[in-house]
């Protein structure tokens, strides 16, 4: 059997000059989006869905 390779992980850009205050807007926006989404996937609105999660940083 043939080992399969690991797949590389997608780098992170680089955190010079990224403030905490930058980080916490970054994750109240996703969750924002997150809750977004899934209040459409309870709606069934799907499409909409796909909007928001093309949104999430």
């Amino acid at each position: 059997m043939q080992q399969q390779p690991m797949p590389m992980p997608a780098q992170a850009p680089p955190t010079a000059g990224i403030t905490t205050e930058q980080i916490q807007k970054y994750l109240d926006e996703n969750k924002q989006l997150i809750l977004a989404i899934l209040e459409n996937q309870n709606l069934g609105k799907l499409a909409e869905c796909a909007q928001y999660v093309n949104g999430l940083l």
